[in-house]
């Protein structure tokens, strides 16, 4: 347990699910795979992200 006022970064795993924010420089590196022609579910598999996280990704993009 937490004490009150202490800071929780954003950027770890949830514990309920797989959720975590990708960083730049996982966006770049599954931007530039998709755009080699890598599979999104190497890429999934690789980065240990879901189908739909890698493909709004590169639609941001």
């Amino acid at each position: 347990m937490r004490a009150f006022g202490i800071e929780l970064s954003p950027n770890v795993r949830s514990i309920v699910g797989k959720r975590k924010f990708l960083t730049p420089i996982e966006r770049a590196l599954i931007v530039t795979a998709r755009v080699a022609r890598v599979s999104r579910q190497v890429l999934a598999a690789k980065f240990d992200y879901s189908l739909t996280a890698i493909t709004r990704t590169v639609k941001r993009v």
